[in-house]
C-alpha cells in the first residue's frame, strides 16, 4: 500500500494545508483533508505502508481535495480511515 501526503505551498497568509490519498495496486482505498502532517511513520511501516510525500500549489491542491471529506487533526483519527 502507498499513502500520498499531500501539502500545498504557502499561501498569501503562510498557511500550508494537508490531504492523504491510500492506495494499493492503483485502487483508491481512502482519501481525506487532516490539519497537519501528523502520521506515526513508525505506525505506517509497521503496518507496510510505505509513504511519499507532494506539494502541490494551493489551487491545485483545493482542486484535487474539492470533495474529500475531514478526516482529523491528531494521528488517532486520522488512523481510523487509513489502518
Amino acid at each position: 500500500m502507498l499513502l500520498t501526503i499531500y501539502s500545498s505551498k504557502r499561501d498569501t497568509y503562510g498557511n500550508t494545508y494537508y490531504a492523504f490519498q491510500l492506495t494499493h495496486l492503483g485502487k483508491i482505498l481512502a482519501n481525506g483533508v487532516i490539519d497537519g502532517d501528523n502520521f506515526r511513520k513508525h505506525h505506517l511501516h509497521i503496518n507496510g505502508i510505505e509513504y511519499v510525500y507532494q506539494e502541490l500549489p494551493v489551487r491545485e491542491f483545493k482542486q484535487l481535495t474539492k470533495n474529500w471529506k475531514y478526516c482529523g487533526c491528531n494521528w488517532e483519527d486520522i488512523r481510523q480511515h487509513i489502518m
